[in-house]
C-alpha cells in the first residue's frame, strides 16, 4: 500500500477549512508560555548546515563535512554542462543528514514512493565553478564515507533524487529512487562506516527498504491539557532500532491521527506543535498494534530541548 506524503501547507489548509472549534480537554493542564515561536524558524535554526570548500579539479581532493562524513573526489572528476573537462578550482557545497534529528529538521526524510526506508545516511552535494554548476565527469564517481553509530543492516543500496537543498521545509521534499541497476554507484559496509559512491551529484542516500513490514492500523491522540490544539502540529514515528523516521499526517480530527504505515516494531511517536505561539512537544514509546489508540501528552519546550529529545531517540 502506498501512502501519499502531503505537504505541510496543504495539511494546514485542510485543518483550517474543516476543524471548526479548537480541540481541548481538561487533563494535565499546562500554562501557555509567553515566548512566541513559529515552526519555520524553529526548524530552520536547527537544520543541517552545509559546508563549503574549494578543491583543485585536476588533482581532486578530500574533506570532512560538518556532520563527520568524509568526501573523496577523484582527479579530473568534473565536467561542464557541455561535457568539457573542468580545470582549476571547484567550489563544493556539501551537507549530510545522518541522524533522525537531521532528517526531521532539514525536511529530508527517508521515504521512497510512499514507502519507509532504513537510512545509513543522506547527503547533498553541489559543485560550481564561478557561477556555473559542474557535474561528475564520464566514468568518474565521488565517494562519501558515512559514520555509523552501530553496524548497519545488510542490503544497503544507493538511492538518488533531484531537487535543491533547502532548510525551511517542514515535510519530506525528496522522493528517493533506488539505483536498482547499480549503474550510478554502490554502497558497501566499510568498517565503522558506510562507503557510498556515485556518479551523480545533488542528493544521494545509502538506504534499504524494510523487509516484509507488518503494518498496523491505529490512531494517535494528542493531549495538550486545557490548551487548545492548533493546526500547526507535526507528528512523526521514530524507529527505535533503525535510523528512520515516518511522518504521521493522516489527520482525521483535531488532535487525532490515523496511521496504517508503521510496522509492529519498537518506536517512539514524537509531536511538535505551536499553540498560541508557544512551543510544545511530546513523545511516547510503543510497539504499535492494530486497533490501539496512543495518547501523547504535550508540554512546554524549547527548540534546544526538542532537538535533544530527538537526538536521544
Amino acid at each position: 500500500m502506498f501512502k501519499k506524503i502531503m505537504p505541510f501547507v496543504a495539511v494546514a489548509a485542510i485543518c483550517a477549512a474543516s476543524c471548526g472549534k479548537p480541540y481541548s480537554n481538561t487533563i494535565n493542564p499546562v500554562p501557555v508560555p509567553t515566548v512566541k515561536y513559529d515552526l519555520v524558524s524553529v526548524f530552520a535554526s536547527n537544520a543541517v548546515t552545509a559546508k563549503t570548500v574549494t578543491i583543485d579539479a585536476t588533482a581532486g581532493g578530500t574533506f570532512v563535512g560538518n556532520g563527520g562524513a568524509r568526501y573523496i573526489f577523484p582527479p579530473n572528476g568534473f565536467r561542464t554542462a557541455s561535457g568539457a573537462l573542468v580545470t582549476g578550482n571547484v567550489t563544493i557545497r556539501a551537507a549530510e543528514f545522518l541522524s533522525k534529528a537531521d532528517m526531521i529538521f532539514s525536511g529530508v526524510l527517508p521515504i521512497s514512493y510512499g514507502q519507509p526506508l532504513i537510512s545509513g545516511g543522506e547527503t547533498y552535494i553541489r559543485a560550481t565553478q564561478g557561477s556555473n554548476e559542474v557535474y561528475m565527469a564520464s566514468g568518474k564517481q565521488y565517494t562519501v564515507k558515512l559514520p555509523q553509530k552501530k553496524t548497519p543492516p545488510a542490503g544497503m543500496q544507493l538511492f538518488l533524487a533531484g531537487g535543491s537543498y533547502r532548510t525551511t521545509d517542514l515535510t519530506n521534499t525528496v522522493n528517493w529512487a533506488p539505483d536498482s541497476t547499480g549503474s550510478h554507484g554502490f554502497v558497501i559496509i566499510d568498517g565503522d562506516s558506510l562507503s557510498m559512491s556515485s556518479d551523480s551529484l545533488h542528493f544521494a542516500n545509502a538506504d534499504k527498504f524494510m523487509s516484509f513490514p507488518n503494518y498496523q492500523n491505529f490512531t494517535i491522540t494528542i493531549n495538550a491539557g486545557t490548551v487548545p490544539i492548533s493546526d500547526t502540529m507535526l507528528v512523526y514515528t521514530s524507529y527505535d532500532d533503525y535510523n528512520g523516521v515516518w511522518p504521521n499526517i493522516d489527520r482525521i480530527a483535531p488532535g487525532v491521527y490515523s496511521e496504517d504505515h508503521v510496522p509492529n516494531i519498537p518506536v517512539h511517536f514524537v509531536v511538535i506543535a505551536i499553540i498560541n505561539g508557544g512551543l510544545y512537544s511530546g513523545t511516547l514509546g510503543a510497539t504499535p498494534a492494530s486497533g490501539s489508540n496512543y495518547t501523547i501528552s504535550l508540554s512546554v519546550t524549547t527548540p534546544d530541548n526538542f532537538k535533544a529529545l530527538l537526538k536521544g531517540l
